[in-house]
C-alpha cells in the first residue's frame, strides 16, 4: 500500500504540473492568436490605406503633369509648325530674288554688250564723219564734191547724235537696272538673314519638343513601373490574407487539440487511482507533442510578420496608380474590414 500510495502521489504531481502547463499554454495560445490575427488585420488594413493613399496622390500627380506637358507639347508644336512656314515663306522668296537677281545681270550683261556695239558704231560713226569733213575740205573747190561731202557729213552728224541718245538712253537703263539689282541684293541679305534666325529657332523648338518628348516617355515608363509594383504588392496583400487565414486555422485547430487535450487530462482525473504510468506516458508525449506544434505556430506566426513587413517595404516603394487601381483598392480595404 506504501509503494501504491507513493505511485499515486507521484503521478497526481506529474499530473498538477501538466495540467499547469497546459492551462499556461492554452492562455498563452489564446492570447498570442487573438494579438497576432488583431496585429495582422492592423497591418493589413494600414497597409492598404497607404497604398490606396499613395494611389491617390500618385493619380493626382498624373492628373497636374499630365496635361501640362501635351498642353506643352501642343504649343511648341503649334510653334514648330508655324515656324516651318515661316521658313519656307522665307525660302520661297530668296529663290523668289535670286532668279530675279539672275534675270537682272542676263539683261545687265546684254545692256553692256549692247552698249559697246554702240560705242563701236559711235567710233565708227566720228571716224566716218572726220573722214567726211576731210573730204570736204579736199574738194572744196568743186561744187558737187562739196555737195556730196556736205551730205555726207550731215549724215555721218545724224548717225552720231543718234548713237549718242542711244548711248545716253542704254545708260539710264543700265543705270537703273543696277540700283534694282543693289536693292534686290539687299533683300536678299534681309531674307537669308531672317531664314538663318527662324532655321535656329526651328531647331530650338525642335530641341524643347524632344525634351518634353522625352520626359513624357520617362513619366509614362515610371507609370508602367508603378502599375507593376502594384501589382505585385497587390499578389502579396492576397498572399498574406491567404497566409493569414491559413494560421488562424492552425490556431483553431491547436484550440480544439487543447480541449482535447485537457478533456482527456479531465478524464484521467477522474481515473489517476487506475491509470498506469503507460497511461500517463502518453498524455505527457502528447502534452510534448502539442509544445512542438505551439513552437511550430510560433514559427508560423514569425514568417509571416516577416511577409507583411516585406509586403509593407513592397507597397511603400509603389508611387503612382490611378483612379480604378484605387476603388479596386478600396474595394480590398472594405473587404479587410469586413473579415476584420
Amino acid at each position: 500500500m506504501q509503494v501504491d500510495f507513493l505511485v499515486y502521489m507521484t503521478l497526481k504531481e506529474q499530473y498538477d504540473e501538466l495540467k499547469l502547463e497546459h492551462e499556461a499554454c492554452q492562455t498563452a495560445v489564446k492570447e498570442v492568436s487573438s494579438i497576432t490575427i488583431t496585429e495582422e488585420h492592423k497591418v493589413i488594413k494600414e497597409d492598404v490605406k497607404d497604398d490606396v493613399s499613395e494611389a491617390s496622390s500618385a493619380n493626382e500627380y498624373v492628373d497636374a503633369e499630365e496635361p501640362h506637358l501635351v498642353a506643352e507639347v501642343s504649343a511648341l508644336k503649334q510653334m514648330l509648325a508655324t515656324q516651318r512656314k515661316e521658313a519656307e515663306q522665307l525660302n520661297a522668296t530668296i529663290l523668289k530674288l535670286t532668279l530675279t537677281n539672275n534675270e537682272l545681270e542676263t539683261q545687265l550683261r546684254e545692256l553692256r554688250a549692247t552698249i559697246e556695239q554702240k560705242d563701236e558704231e559711235l567710233k565708227l560713226s566720228t571716224a566716218a564723219l572726220q573722214r567726211a569733213e576731210s573730204a570736204r575740205n579736199e574738194v572744196s573747190e568743186s561744187e558737187n564734191g562739196e555737195a556730196e561731202a556736205q551730205a555726207a557729213l550731215e549724215t555721218a552728224l545724224n548717225d552720231n547724235k543718234r548713237l549718242e541718245k542711244q548711248l545716253l538712253k542704254f545708260d539710264g537703263a543700265m543705270t537703273a537696272m543696277e540700283e534694282e539689282k543693289a536693292r534686290l541684293l539687299a533683300q536678299l541679305r534681309e531674307a537669308e538673314i531672317a531664314s538663318a534666325a527662324a532655321q535656329e529657332e526651328v531647331v530650338k523648338v525642335q530641341n524643347a519638343l524632344e525634351q518634353l518628348e522625352s520626359k513624357s516617355q520617362t513619366l509614362s515608363i515610371k507609370l508602367k513601373e508603378a502599375d507593376q509594383a502594384r501589382e505585385q504588392a497587390e499578389d502579396n496583400a492576397v498572399a498574406a490574407e491567404a497566409t493569414v487565414g491559413t494560421l488562424q486555422q492552425q490556431v483553431r485547430d491547436v484550440s480544439t487539440q487543447l480541449h482535447e487535450t485537457q478533456h482527456e487530462l479531465e478524464t484521467l482525473r477522474e481515473y489517476q487511482l487506475t491509470a498506469s504510468a503507460a497511461a500517463l506516458e502518453e498524455a505527457t508525449t502528447k502534452h510534448q507533442a502539442l509544445e512542438r506544434l505551439w513552437e511550430d505556430v510560433k514559427l508560423e506566426n514569425e514568417r509571416l510578420q516577416a511577409r507583411v513587413e516585406e509586403l509593407e517595404f513592397r507597397l511603400a516603394r509603389s508611387t503612382l496608380d490611378g483612379e480604378t487601381r484605387a476603388a479596386e483598392l478600396q474595394t480590398q480595404v472594405e473587404k479587410v474590414k469586413r473579415e476584420a
